[in-house]
């Protein structure tokens, strides 16, 4: 009998930094994910939060809304955030990105990993 298996992709590894008024947005891709990927399942993104003065962010994959207007607050303690994303929004194969908008203040953000589900 078969069944699902957590898989991850490392998207980011370095630190990246966003400023209002300056860099209000990185977006990483297009990556691949494996032909296998079963897309209608929840996903997670996770990343790390290494400092953030005030920040709020959205976050999109493929054009989708995961996370909005979220507050980092103010503080140097690297911590690490995960959201559970809603189904169909990854794609099997080529053209996947994920993007981070900053809506106010600044932060350094790094190690962007998406979390999926893979057939066995």
């Amino acid at each position: 009998m078969g069944g699902n298996v957590a898989d991850y992709l490392v998207v980011q590894d370095n630190q990246f930094n966003l400023v209002v008024a300056a860099d209000l947005d990185r977006t990483f891709g297009p990556f691949s994910l494996p032909g296998d990927t079963i897309t209608n399942q929840r996903s997670i993104l996770s990343f790390m939060v290494v400092n953030a003065q005030n920040g709020r962010l959205d976050v999109h994959i493929n054009g989708h809304r995961v996370m909005q207007n979220f507050g980092l607050g103010s503080t140097d303690v690297k911590r690490c955030v995960q959201e559970a994303c809603p189904p169909d929004i990854l794609r099997n194969g080529s053209g996947n990105t994920v993007k981070f908008a900053l809506t106010s203040g600044s932060c350094t953000l790094s190690d962007v990993v998406v979390w999926f589900q893979n057939a066995t």
